[in-house]
């Protein structure tokens, strides 16, 4: 190789795209059953491969812009290190999270992305619940992410070695920039190369397949910043039309709106009161029907299945997303689920926010969130009218 001070730059971007490569043509091999035939095959090859140099076109982008900069004099020695450094923590991470996509995509039907990052911001419930029930994955996981840190960190010191700035680098540093800035944009359309571009099945697990999870992972992370404008999200109609589409096919009578601006509408309840019951709601996590029996699963249940004779059983139910913060927004609140965050995690949902909590608190219950864990995990414990809140009950 040409005697280069972006010669290490060379070997860091081979090697992600070797790491990357073997990773996404193990995880084509497991999804086989499910991928339709050769041409759909070596199409999510050639994006991923594409995808690939966009993302470390951006890494190699940062590493040759600090090598211009540092290499020189006095500065090349600290160059070398943060070099080092750099690619220490980007490697590592990048095989860390290809080792973590299996088990995610089992999960969630996608490759990491912001679901993978946000419960980051629980680290004692989800250090908790990997320790009990994967233990052996996070022991693999801990071994592997030692042993890479340890040979990156050693294979990258050859890299660098006597690296320094030679008079051509002035010559190749604009050509090199140039060629970064390109495998970063990904193509000479008008607009850069996204995950869309490689969404080339009707299968949705498998168009997630191109991207790494690195890629998928800050892409995620960088679109985060659009929620304000989620509207975008949908079609460009006019609120008033939007209204009158929603009354028009609740099939519910005009007369029974509470005004021409709105969609809420009356509902007068046609049975007895009798004595008061006592309500509880119980909110199982990552329990479906399939383990109910009482709901046509297998009989792993009892104790719910004698609930269910005795109390109100919902047999015609259905998941609003795949995660908890969706069934406690659905089943707390009664909100849908929306392109955006969870609306109990949203700002303007921490205070005089509407739950169920309310409505019992207006019938003269006393109201009681009770939680085994932490009451912080997903924003349970703030915004929650009830009266008392609970936690960290066995």
């Amino acid at each position: 190789m040409v005697n280069t001070v972006f010669k290490p730059v060379a070997y860091f971007a081979i090697t992600l795209l070797l790491v990357l490569t073997a990773s996404r043509l193990a995880l084509a091999i497991w999804l086989l059953p499910k991928i339709g035939g050769w041409a759909e095959f070596s199409g999510l090859m050639f994006w991923g491969f594409r995808l690939d140099v966009q993302v470390i076109g951006l890494f190699s982008f940062l590493l040759v812009a600090i090598t211009i900069i540092m290499a020189h004099g006095r500065a090349t020695t600290p160059w070398r290190t943060i070099f080092r450094v750099l690619v220490t923590l980007i490697v590592p991470a990048a095989i860390m999270l290809e080792l973590a996509t299996p088990s995610f995509l089992l999960e969630y039907g996608v490759r990491p992305n912001r679901l993978f990052y946000e419960y980051l911001d629980s680290p004692k419930e989800v250090g908790g619940m990997l320790l009990s029930s994967r233990l052996p994955m996070v022991i693999v996981a801990l071994a592997v992410l030692t042993a890479s840190v340890y040979l990156v960190w050693r294979v990258s010191y050859r890299w660098v070695g006597d690296s320094h700035w030679h008079k051509a680098d002035w010559l190749i540093a604009p050509a090199v920039l140039v060629l970064c800035f390109a495998g970063a944009r990904g193509t000479a359309d008008h607009r850069p190369l996204n995950p869309a571009s490689a969404a080339i099945t009707s299968n949705a697990m498998l168009n997630d397949l191109p991207m790494s999870s690195i890629y998928s992972l800050t892409y995620a992370a960088w679109r985060a910043g659009d929620e304000s404008s989620v509207a975008l999200s949908y079609g460009k109609i006019t609120d008033n039309e939007a209204l009158q589409r929603v009354r028009k096919t609740s099939g519910i009578s005009a007369s029974r709106f509470v005004d021409n601006n709105s969609t809420q509408h009356l509902q007068v309840a046609t049975g007895k009161h009798g004595k008061a019951k006592n309500y509880v709601l119980i909110l199982m996590e990552s329990l479906g029907a399939e383990f109910v029996g009482s709901l046509g699963g297998l009989p792993l249940t009892p104790e719910m299945d004698s609930l269910a004779k005795e109390g109100l059983n919902f047999t015609n139910l259905y998941a609003t997303g795949t995660r908890s913060v969706r069934g406690i927004e659905a089943t707390i609140t009664g909100y849908l689920p929306s392109p955006a965050r969870a609306v109990i995690k949203l700002p303007n949902a921490q205070q005089n926010f509407y739950t169920i909590a309310n409505t019992f608190i207006d019938a003269g219950y006393h109201s009681q969130f009770i939680y085994g864990g932490n009451a912080h995990f997903d924003n349970m414990r703030v915004g929650n009218d009830s009266d008392e809140i609970l936690q960290n009950v066995p």
